[in-house]
């Protein structure tokens, strides 16, 4: 496995996690993408959803991991990342098995 090298903000890194788990179950709905507007610059989202259109899962899930071991995460950080990712996964009031899963697993690298 080579090395990801990610030269993101930390803004760039929410709006592309936050695009990850909307699409955890392959479809970005309306409200998830205006939740995500509504935390980030729109211009930063339809940077790092380009970026995201053109990744492959297993290139997404190594960025992501490398942006938590750049940034350093602290623990409240981290509660503020897990809460983005939950208020997404709650905008259609329940999560499907392929939202919970993708949750599950990135709880592992939030911890």
């Amino acid at each position: 496995m080579s090395e990801v090298n990610v030269e993101w903000t930390e803004e760039q890194f929410r709006a592309y996690l936050m695009i990850y788990a909307a699409n955890s179950n392959f479809v970005e709905t309306e409200e998830e993408k205006e939740l995500i507007l509504s935390k980030v610059d729109p211009e930063i989202y339809k940077k790092m959803h380009r970026e995201f259109e053109k990744d492959n899962d297993y290139q997404r899930l190594q960025k992501i991991i490398a942006c938590f071991d750049r940034f350093g995460m602290t623990k409240d950080k981290m509660e503020g990342f897990r809460n983005e990712v939950k208020q997404i996964l709650n905008t259609e009031g329940y999560h499907d098995e392929l939202e919970e899963n993708m949750f599950l697993y990135l709880k592992k690298f939030m911890n």
